[in-house]
C-alpha cells in the first residue's frame, strides 16, 4: 500500500499540508478564545463529575453531574453565540468595504446612470 502512495507522490508531486491552526484567523480574537477556554473547563468539569458518578454512584453525585451538564450546555450556547456575533461582524465590515468599493469604481469609470 505504501507503494502506491509513494509511487503516486513521484508521479504527482507531494501535496504538503501546512501546519496552519484555524484559531489563528481573524474570527477567534481575545473575546472568543476567552469563552471557548471556559467552555473547555466545563467540559472538563462534566468528565470529571461523570467519572466520579460512575464509581460512586451516590445520589449527591447525580445532582453534581447534573449541574455540570446543564452548566455546559449554557457555556456551549454562550460560544456558540460568541462565534457567530463575531462573524457577523467580520462579515458586514467586508461587506461594507466591498460595496463602498464597489460604487468608488462605478464613479471612476463613469457609469452615471447607477447613481
Amino acid at each position: 500500500m505504501y507503494l502506491y502512495v509513494d509511487e503516486a507522490k513521484n508521479v504527482r508531486g507531494a501535496n504538503k499540508r501546512t501546519n496552519f491552526s484555524k484559531k489563528n484567523n481573524e474570527c477567534w480574537n481575545f473575546e472568543v478564545r476567552k469563552i471557548v477556554r471556559e467552555k473547555k473547563k466545563t467540559w472538563l468539569g462534566l468528565l470529571y463529575a461523570k467519572a466520579n458518578h460512575r464509581v460512586q454512584r451516590k445520589d449527591v453525585l447525580k445532582d453534581k453531574l447534573k449541574d455540570a451538564e446543564s452548566t455546559h450546555k449554557n457555556e456551549i450556547m454562550r460560544a456558540k453565540e460568541c462565534v457567530n456575533r463575531r462573524k457577523n461582524e467580520i462579515k458586514e465590515r467586508y461587506d461594507k468595504r466591498f460595496s463602498d468599493n464597489f460604487w468608488e469604481n462605478h464613479k471612476l469609470y463613469g457609469d452615471k446612470d447607477l447613481e
